[in-house]
């Protein structure tokens, strides 16, 4: 796919965000590419430097050259998946694990692990060291070092949907909300979304964007990212349910003042924090076989190091899946037949996904969480082909990966039955 993409650096971002890590004294130089090590061992728990989730472990970009990288071990059973980190406070992570999550907070004052049944995504530090989240993506959690408690913040009323809360300068909490779309079914994912801010001291949300979408044309958000002047800059992705091109990505900025478009971007990016002062991008590139940080410059957009930030990723199989790459492999007993489906997934956008299913043809369609929840995660898009006839799902597996050898890392087997 995509490993250099020609981009116009534009506007400079001056917050620092990143990713993940356990306690501070299992942390051990190991670095990658022959690099030296680091010197500065205090960098997790601090939230100093560029900070990722790189497979199962935690890495620190270092800055002597492109993809040096110093290993930081974790001690985590599950699959490290969204990360935020902010200078001063420290690092947090999800750990997300079978049937339960785990928020991990690193500080220098020591590690804390936040248990939840619910699914946990998109943690955001704010300026005084409080942790937001989304929980199962129907609301927002609230968490205080001080006081170590948890409170709850409802979504909007007119949201389906909530997830991605963010920061903005004076304090304020801002997120992306989803929206129910006349002609849709009401538990489709992601047709419309819209930026919201929360007031705490009126405990009351304000609606930042008025983006609009139908049964057929749909506009979602994603990595929103906080500016020093309280503003943020979020990435909005257009297309059409009927067609089977590409959609459209966008860089944008809003605040309460309103929302404007910044400029057009190549192709699926996500915005991953900065890099001395410049933007950050998460990309998909056959180098690392996952997700690449890329940083702009005025040669356009500068390999870093593999890794991601807000993304989650595709060469691993998340852990509340009950049947993986294994086709002996199912928790049902063998009186007891499951449906099966070759699974290609996930996807940030519906767009994305339909163009995979139109290079797969036959029965391939796109699903989301509602039609396949034990292997979609809510607000993601998959291309699903029923295992059918007598064809094994060992075979169907095989046949989807040579089909899209780009995209082998996405394919899986999973049952289509709803638990």
């Amino acid at each position: 796919m995509r490993t250099k993409i020609a981009l116009v650096a534009g506007l400079l971002f001056g917050t620092s965000l990143g990713a993940s890590v356990l306690t501070v004294a299992s942390r051990a130089d190991a670095p990658l590419q022959g690099c030296a090590g680091s010197d500065d061992r205090a960098d997790i728990a601090a939230g100093e430097g560029t900070i990722a989730i790189s497979d199962r472990a935690i890495v620190v970009v270092g800055n002597k050259r492109a993809g040096c990288q110093y290993m930081r071990p974790v001690l985590d059973s599950g699959l490290l998946r969204h990360l935020a980190v902010r200078e001063g406070a420290g690092t947090a992570y999800v750990d997300d694990e079978a049937n339960a999550d785990h928020l991990v907070v690193v500080t220098e004052a020591g590690t804390t692990r936040i248990a939840s049944s619910a699914e946990i995504t998109h943690p955001s530090w704010s300026a005084e060291g409080d942790l937001a989240w989304a929980a199962d993506m129907t609301s927002l959690r609230l968490w205080s070092e001080g006081s170590k408690a948890v409170t709850t913040i409802a979504r909007p009323s007119a949201a389906t949907a909530v997830f991605s809360p963010t920061f903005v300068e004076g304090g304020e909490l801002a997120a992306v909300g989803q929206e129910s779309v006349a002609g849709v079914d009401v538990y489709e994912d992601d047709q419309l979304n819209n930026l919201w801010g929360f007031d705490a001291a009126t405990e009351r949300w304000s609606k930042w964007t008025d983006f609009e979408a139908n049964a057929d044309r749909w506009s979602v958000i994603r990595t929103p990212l906080a500016r020093p002047d309280g503003s943020l800059l979020f990435v909005r992705i257009t297309g059409r349910a009927s067609a089977t091109v590409q959609p459209r990505f966008q860089l944008w900025t809003a605040s309460d003042a309103g929302a404007r478009k910044v400029r057009k971007l190549p192709g699926e990016m996500f915005l991953a924090g900065s890099r001395n002062g410049r933007l950050m991008w998460n990309v998909f590139s056959d180098r690392c076989g996952d997700w690449e940080l890329v940083v702009e410059s005025s040669e356009g957009l500068t390999p870093v190091g593999c890794g991601s930030v807000l993304v989650d990723p595709v060469n691993l199989t998340d852990p509340d899946l009950e049947v993986h790459d294994d086709e002996t492999t199912t928790s049902a007993s063998a009186a007891e037949p499951v449906e099966m489906g070759v699974i290609v997934g996930d996807f940030e956008s519906k767009g994305a996904a339909a163009a995979v299913a139109e290079t797969l043809g036959g029965e391939a369609k796109v699903v989301t969480n509602r039609a396949v929840p034990l292997a979609v995660r809510p607000g993601a898009w998959a291309v699903v082909t029923e295992v059918t006839g007598s064809v094994t799902p060992g075979e169907a597996l095989r046949t989807v990966k040579r089909a899209i050898p780009t995209l082998r890392a996405k394919v899986f087997l999973a049952p289509l039955d709803t638990p």
